[in-house]
């Protein structure tokens, strides 16, 4: 329920976002700019304040707090952006703790080639959980006609 506070692991003595740097809680202006991130799992909008550096593929902000939020499979926004299905079935929760959302095709697509799934979990659970943790609500238009959110989306 605290906003999330950039960090920067090169430099720690400077002001973060710093211009110079790639420090800074990152956001873009569209979804489709997430696909080249690793992994994204969770889609949603945003609210940045403090010192905010602009450039080419969106924004870095100095403090961060989901406005809205949503699991999808992440090998469907990958793979098809906008076009591909998306929505979110299972979570596969690994060794370490890491979640990976998954529709039910690509789950069964990771079973038929070897892939192991330690743990399924519920996405509808999951994401209440999300949405309860940070008291946001659901992100219900995952693309608008537009393409753009009305707000920044970070990973």
């Amino acid at each position: 329920m605290r906003p999330a506070e950039a960090s920067c692991t090169r430099h720690r003595s400077h002001v973060r976002p710093e211009l110079e740097c790639t420090c800074g809680l990152h956001a873009v202006e569209s979804p489709d700019e997430l696909r080249r991130t690793r992994d994204p799992a969770v889609l949603g909008t945003v609210a940045l304040w403090g010192w905010i550096v602009e450039h080419e593929h969106g924004f870095r902000a100095a403090l961060a707090y989901p406005q809205r939020l949503r699991l999808l499979c992440y090998l469907c926004f990958t793979l098809w952006g906008r076009n591909g299905p998306g929505d979110c079935e299972v979570v596969v929760r690994h060794r370490g703790g890491r979640m990976v959302p998954l529709c039910e095709p690509h789950l069964e697509l990771s079973r038929r080639y070897g892939y192991r799934v330690p743990r399924i979990l519920s996405a509808r659970a999951i994401e209440s959980e999300l949405l309860a943790t940070y008291a946001v609500d659901p992100l219900r238009e995952l693309f608008p006609a537009n393409g753009k959110t009305a707000e920044p989306v970070s990973a």
